[in-house]
């Protein structure tokens, strides 16, 4: 085969041929063409041509067809490489990749493209006025702040546990808003340390969680008391959630999971649960069901607090249950008794 292109030397265009007899020297005219200043014949991201199309490739070769910069070599190009977007495998695959570095080719073009899309977002100063979930869209369109608060909130919330139980109903919208969830904690999570993992929980849990309930206080306060009181533990060695106090936690580094634990002594590696039944299923009771504002199923409550209770105990703490359901008093006498048994364990004490 011939390629017949026309080039400028001396101010004059001349006709140059440039004959090809196999196919690597068409893979090298295609990825150093001398006749630069057609950038048609440059192909991107060209290493070699794939298997499927070499038969092709052979045919044209091995003939006396020439082809002119006008037509016919353009339109040979475009039979072999037709695939156009650097987002498909195809565009890649005809070019000589391989295939187990395709992916990586890929996630780095739309990871380009989406830096030059978020770069151009800020610069834009009209972007916001643009896109319904920025509240500039809806205050430049006559609502007031807190109603464009209001109408960003209902625009961002395409995916809730409401709008998932209205649709599948109570037990199939849970799991499917659970598992949702798990997914996005996964990405999340994805690539990061330990370390990093457990500052982002703190600083997500600063202000929400690490705090006991109102009810578990009417417990765990008489008990600090009662303990202080027989000078078996001060108060600064308890944690429970109160004032400057915060909760007990623990990392599961398998599952990257911080679970904080209601009443913790962590030199008697004691732990003390309070389960209000509204929210902790009693696994005997196989007839309860979450309330419309919990998040997850009977059966993955029950298995979260499987996993939690193991991981305390890898760490060598005791632990004791709480039930809402029974007497304040009794709590307190419960948790009393089962704190101090564990101080007298510990410092081999006889009754």
């Amino acid at each position: 085969m011939k390629i017949v292109c026309r080039l400028t030397e001396n101010g004059k265009r001349n006709k140059v041929y440039f004959e090809i007899n196999s196919i690597e020297e068409l893979e090298k005219l295609l990825k150093n063409p001398p006749f630069v200043q057609d950038r048609r014949y440059k192909v991107l991201d060209f290493l070699k041509f794939h298997e499927d199309d070499v038969d092709y490739i052979n045919s044209i070769i091995h003939t006396d067809q020439i082809f002119n910069r006008n037509d016919l070599f353009v339109k040979f190009l475009h039979k072999i490489f037709k695939y156009k977007t650097k987002n498909t495998v195809g565009y890649w695959r005809c070019r000589g990749h391989e295939d187990s570095t395709i992916s990586n080719r890929i996630f780095e073009h739309q990871s380009k493209l989406g830096k030059l899309s978020s770069s151009s977002r800020f610069t834009n100063p009209d972007y916001k006025k643009s896109m319904t979930n920025c509240i500039e869209y809806w205050l430049n369109r006559g609502f007031s702040p807190e109603e464009s608060l209001s109408r960003l909130k209902e625009r961002q919330s395409t995916f809730s546990l409401e709008k998932c139980i209205k649709k599948h109903g109570i037990e199939v919208g849970t799991a499917l808003f659970s598992e949702r969830q798990k997914k996005w904690i996964r990405s999340l999570y994805h690539g990061k340390s330990d370390e990093s993992i457990i500052e982002m929980n703190k600083k997500k849990f600063s202000n929400k969680f690490g705090k006991a309930s109102g009810s578990s206080l009417k417990v765990f306060l008489p008990l600090v008391e009662k303990l202080k009181s027989s000078t078996i533990i001060s108060d600064s060695e308890c944690f429970f959630g109160h004032g400057e106090n915060r909760e007990f936690y623990l990392y599961d580094r398998y599952s990257k999971s911080m679970y904080f634990y209601d009443f913790t002594i962590p030199k008697l590696k004691v732990i003390v649960e309070f389960n209000g039944e509204t929210w902790h299923p009693r696994k005997e009771d196989v007839s309860w069901k979450p309330i419309s504002c919990v998040n997850k199923t009977r059966d993955e409550l029950i298995d979260k607090e499987d996993r939690k209770d193991l991981l305390a105990k890898e760490f060598g703490f005791s632990i004791l249950k709480l039930w809402d359901s029974t007497s304040e008093s009794d709590n307190v006498e419960l948790a009393f008794d089962f704190i101090k048994n564990r101080y007298l364990e510990e410092n081999s004490i006889d009754l």
